[in-house]
């Protein structure tokens, strides 16, 4: 588990990897963007594919929308979970104070991502 001390965060890196993308927009919905992306098979066909093209429909029940093509580049990100707890203090003249502890827990590294252009 990594802690958050005075903006940085200190702790193990895993060698869980994945992978990430940047997608253009604001999707209603996870699934509204996986969608979009053309669904899981589409998003595994594109990492397996030579081309490292991954193509997005902003509308994809349109017939005659175009796709706009993200490649893969490589990065040297982390996927990071961060959490708050409450930690209560002992009290200072009858009043009790509260602070937060943030903590941060590296979930995976990632080398490479999906990256859309204009």
């Amino acid at each position: 588990m990594g802690v958050i001390k005075e903006g940085k965060v200190s702790g193990l890196i895993t060698i869980n990897e994945g992978f990430a993308v940047h997608y253009p927009g604001y999707p209603s919905s996870t699934s509204r963007a996986i969608q979009t992306l053309g669904g899981t098979e589409s998003i595994l066909k594109a990492r397996s594919s030579q081309s490292n093209k991954l193509e997005l429909y902003f509308r994809p029940e349109d017939p005659y929308s175009h796709p706009v093509s993200g490649e893969l580049r490589s990065c040297h990100n982390m996927l990071l979970k961060i959490s708050k707890k409450k930690k209560k203090s002992s009290p200072i003249n009858d009043a009790k104070q509260e602070t937060d502890e943030f903590h941060a827990d590296i979930v995976a590294r990632i080398p490479e991502a999906y990256y859309f252009e204009g």
